[in-house]
């Protein structure tokens, strides 16, 4: 977990801020919660970025994504990222927030893809796998 903003939102770790508390399925959810006082899904709070609140949800979730992923990229420069869990299949993602990354990162030359996994969810267990 690497922090993202100090004295932030708890993480179930024991410290505060961790980028999970931002960008993850269920911390957008609970954030969705807090803005509009809704219990919705992921698919249901994406088709209502046509509002006030849903603006500014996906523009909040934009810029802590840059931040965190523009972080790795500037500190481990890998050959790719490759976005698994559920989230991986929100297609702005590889449109708006590479975007949101790719402004945040250090250098102007940026080499790193964001990429779609090709193995569904369980991508980082396969790629755990041939690491051992």
């Amino acid at each position: 977990h690497h922090t993202l903003h100090y004295n932030g939102n708890s993480c179930y770790c024991g410290k505060s801020g961790c980028v999970e508390t931002y960008i993850s399925g269920p911390s957008l959810e609970k954030r969705w919660n807090q803005l509009t006082g809704l219990t919705q899904s992921m698919p249901e709070i994406i088709s209502n970025f046509d509002t006030h609140i849903g603006k500014k949800w996906k523009d909040e979730f934009l810029e802590n994504l840059g931040y965190g992923l523009a972080n790795v990229i500037d500190i481990l420069d890998p050959d790719a990222i490759i976005l698994g869990g559920g989230l991986s299949n929100v297609d702005f993602l590889y449109t708006e927030g590479k975007d949101s990354v790719y402004s945040k990162v250090f250098s102007d030359i940026i080499e790193t893809p964001i990429l779609k996994n090709n193995l569904g969810d369980s991508s980082g267990v396969f790629g755990a796998a041939l690491l051992y």
